[in-house]
């Protein structure tokens, strides 16, 4: 079943990869207090699949089932996958767990490394940075905080990686304001 799972899901046929993960699922969530530590880094693995089959699907509520399971694996992929399943579906949960993630790794990224592997990891944590930054951008956008929005996506444009992006939604961030102050000058009249 995971063998096939996969083959589906490296072909984006996701909901036909769901049919084999979610069938491993069963197996493995029943047996998952006699596993051992690496079976159990399996299941988190096809936790992890099955949550993303479910973003591409845009079943939101599905994959953060799955995907939360795998949060409290410190894992970069697994991270991103379920703040993206909250931030997707809207949930009221997402800035704060994006706050709580940026409190976290903001000082991890900083100062000189001792060696090339310590200088691997702090790359891959400001990348994953720059994506909590991404994504919070865009829930104060869905929250209506322009303010706050505008004011983290200049701090944004010193990265020269996140420009377009930040550019991107300046300009819907405007977009979205000039729309809201249609609004209240029509509810007005």
């Amino acid at each position: 079943a995971l063998y096939w799972g996969r083959r589906f899901f490296e072909s984006r046929k996701y909901y036909e990869a769901l049919l084999y993960f979610e069938n491993a699922y069963v197996v493995l969530n029943h047996n998952y207090h006699g596993m051992s530590t690496v079976a159990k880094d399996k299941f988190y693995e096809l936790a992890y699949y099955i949550g993303v089959c479910h973003i591409n699907l845009k079943l939101y509520r599905q994959a953060y089932f799955y995907l939360d399971s795998t949060y409290s694996q410190n894992t970069i992929r697994y991270t991103m996958a379920y703040v993206n399943a909250l931030v997707d579906s809207h949930d009221f949960r997402a800035l704060p767990i994006i706050n709580v993630l940026l409190k976290n790794i903001t000082h991890n990224t900083e100062g000189e490394s001792e060696n090339e592997e310590e200088e691997n990891l702090r790359q891959r944590l400001r990348d994953f940075l720059r994506f909590l930054h991404r994504r919070k951008a865009y829930v104060l956008i869905d929250l209506r905080r322009f303010d706050e929005a505008e004011k983290l996506l200049h701090s944004m444009l010193d990265n020269p990686e996140d420009e377009a992006f930040v550019l991107d939604e300046l300009a819907y961030l405007e977009q979205q304001r000039s729309a809201e102050d249609n609004k209240q000058t029509i509810g007005g009249l």
